[in-house]
């Protein structure tokens, strides 16, 4: 629920399953579709991945019109809100936090991004989930981790708390109505309390052709990084790949009426598991989008 405060002031509330995304601009306009089927075809090229860290959760965005060309966002989110337990509850369990600004001018759009997050390490569940996205070892997977580590640590072991940061840039330029090019950088240091620490990157460039072909269409081209473990400071020596796991994908989205659109699209990822030397993935679909 999204409540006008004032002319430049709007907060977003939700009771459950939010995510940051929801709220903030991510700086994406033709590649991002709200995990509603529109635009994108993947996750990953639809927005900068840190805007899903932290928990699917209750909590409170804010968005505050500066000016005409400055915007910033906050919100907080924690999915243990109605836990009154120890270590559970608003502020005590799982949680993140983002606040960010955005500079837009006609043509071009930018936006600096940070985010806190806690995982409380409760299940041996991913510690560190990048929002669905990149690799096992990049999401601190503790079984992916263990097979990572030759210094006897096992999945229990691995299964802790997560403390990260998260810093991300994201730009948006529009050469012409119908040529836009973006792009973002994401990185995270997350922290395995009590044993080690982490070094997550990734990346992407996209290019969108809007009313491609007739108006309503969108041809779509992306090239990027999913999130990939790059540093990894635990006891004992370890035993991973760190090669970029690499995520190309392309769409053309034809919009038939109003209402319903048919998305025909490739993704080709090289590099599975941040490894070169396993087998490149290639997906071909095709998507129906009925609005109502």
């Amino acid at each position: 629920m999204s409540l006008l405060l004032r002319s430049d002031i709007t907060v977003t509330l939700t009771a459950a399953n939010g995510l940051h995304h929801y709220y903030a601009d991510t700086v994406d306009p033709y590649f991002e579709g709200n995990g509603g089927g529109n635009n994108a075809l993947s996750r990953f090229a639809e927005r900068n991945p840190i805007y899903r860290i932290g928990p699917l959760g209750a909590g409170v965005g804010l968005n505050y019109k500066i000016s005409n060309a400055l915007k910033l966002d906050l919100g907080y989110l924690s999915n243990t809100a109605n836990n009154p337990e120890d270590d559970n509850g608003v502020f005590n369990g799982n949680y993140s936090g983002l606040a960010q600004l955005v500079f837009e001018t006609n043509r071009f759009k930018v936006g600096f991004t940070y985010i806190h997050a806690y995982d409380n390490g409760g299940n041996n569940a991913p510690r560190f989930a990048m929002g669905g996205t990149g690799t096992g070892l990049a999401n601190l997977n503790p079984a992916t981790l263990a097979a990572a580590t030759t210094g006897g640590l096992t999945q229990a072991q691995l299964s802790r708390p997560v403390s990260s940061n998260s810093y991300g840039l994201e730009a948006s330029f529009q050469l012409t109505p119908q040529f836009v090019l973006n792009g973002w950088v994401g990185k995270t240091d997350a922290r395995l309390i009590g044993l080690g620490a982490a070094d997550i990157w990734n990346f992407a460039l996209g290019l969108a052709l809007p009313d491609f072909g007739k108006k309503g269409n969108l041809l779509g081209i992306i090239a990027g990084a999913e999130p990939t473990l790059r540093g990894l400071n635990v006891p004992g020596p370890e035993n991973f790949e760190r090669d970029f796991a690499y995520h190309i994908e392309g769409f053309y989205k034809y919009q038939m009426i109003n209402n319903i659109s048919i998305t025909p699209g490739i993704i080709w990822l090289t590099s599975p598991n941040q490894n070169r030397d396993d087998d490149d993935i290639i997906i071909g679909t095709i998507r129906t989008t009925f609005t109502f």
